[in-house]
């Protein structure tokens, strides 16, 4: 039971740990590739019909890749978080009837619900406003363009506190869960 104890350990607290970490980077992008373009006021000639801001096309352009990108590596590493708890919990290999046993349980299956939602739901939608706001912006039809740009605005919020809860429940779990394997045997038993 030990060794697969500490692999099912290792994998887990990587998995949220690269989660966590490629959570942050991707905010930590985010706020400064926005103000940099911004700052540099590009002019798109792909754009040259649009009279809205280039900056931000060409930024959410960089961002829009780098957000993919982020999603399918939170969504693997959390689910792969959730997949070892629940072999080790089943398996005992785990112990989570412990205080951080259960914390780390919650903040893991809070996560993972969370990024499954996102990566389900928000995303999609948060894309289809960008692709017609590129799409119009291409052509020059400024109205569509400048509609599906509040449309993706008016969704950012709910994106931003859903990327900051990821990073929040995505540490807490690490935490919780390295607490907890950390902890003397007897601490971990019910």
């Amino acid at each position: 039971m030990g060794i697969a104890k500490t692999v099912l350990e290792t994998i887990h607290l990587l998995a949220l740990g690269l989660c966590a970490g490629v959570t942050a980077a991707i905010g930590v992008t985010a706020a400064i590739a926005f103000p940099t373009m911004r700052d540099l006021d590009p002019a798109l000639p792909a754009y040259a019909s649009y009279t809205g801001e280039h900056w931000m096309i060409a930024a959410g352009s960089i961002m829009n890749r780098a957000f993919t990108v982020g999603d399918w590596v939170t969504l693997v590493c959390v689910l792969l978080a959730f997949l070892t708890l629940a072999i080790g919990g089943i398996t005992g290999a785990i112990r989570i009837g412990s205080m951080t046993g259960v914390l780390r349980s919650c903040a893991v299956a809070a996560c993972a619900a969370l990024v499954c939602i996102t990566f389900i739901s928000m995303r999609p939608e948060m894309n289809d406003a960008l692709r017609t706001y590129w799409d119009a912006a291409a052509i020059g039809n400024n109205d569509v363009a400048d509609a599906a740009k509040t449309r993706f605005q008016s969704m950012h919020p709910k994106a931003s506190f859903m990327l900051v809860t990821t990073l929040v429940l995505s540490v807490l779990a690490f935490v919780f869960g390295a607490a907890n394997a950390l902890a003397p045997a007897e601490e971990r038993t019910p």
